[in-house]
């Protein structure tokens, strides 16, 4: 176990600004959530975006689950911690997206364009995946925090993004570059 996370810490040199990282939470969000055929697709792929910082930081996703259940405004502190949080999502969607769009060419990940919203939708193709992959304690916050993030946001698939920015940031007291 010590083992596996001296490997994690390794990969968490630059958490937010890290491909592989970013590549490895989506995968594990998708799989976990089920998102794993056109059929059972995530819609806008760019909520995965600002998803995946709460999937991999505790601290972050407590501001968010624990003011979901008081539903209340978070406190300027966790304000503090929330906008900087959006902040870096907004501004690494470019590479985000080029990511994704890497991992279909790797045949990883699949892609349609969804016409309705203007945007893309997103599934993991876990046959082209090792199966040693998911059976990992590695990832066993990550795989924790999607299960909870369902529980939360319970249409997670077919929200829209703007909506998911309202749960995230606006309710919680925090102006984002949309508004």
């Amino acid at each position: 176990m010590s083992d596996n996370i001296n490997v994690k810490k390794r990969m968490m040199f630059s958490a937010e600004d890290d491909y592989y990282y970013f590549a490895y939470n989506t995968i594990i969000f998708l799989h976990t959530l089920g998102f794993t055929s056109e059929h059972q697709r995530l819609q806008e792929w760019s909520k995965l975006n600002y998803l995946i910082p709460f999937l991999s930081n505790h601290s972050l996703f407590s501001i968010v689950s624990s003011n979901k259940a008081m539903d209340s405004k978070a406190s300027p502190i966790d304000r503090d911690h929330l906008k900087e949080t959006y902040l870096k999502s907004r501004l690494r969607l470019n590479w985000a997206g080029s990511l994704l769009y890497a991992l279909q060419q790797k045949d990883i990940l699949s892609m349609s364009k969804n016409e309705n919203r203007k945007s893309y939708d997103v599934w993991l193709s876990t046959e082209n995946l090792p199966k040693e992959f998911f059976s990992t304690e590695l990832f066993r916050m990550e795989r924790n925090h999607s299960k909870q993030i369902k529980g939360m946001f319970s249409h997670i698939r077919t929200m829209k993004t703007d909506s998911l920015l309202d749960e995230l940031f606006r309710n919680r007291g925090v102006y984002i570059w949309e508004d």
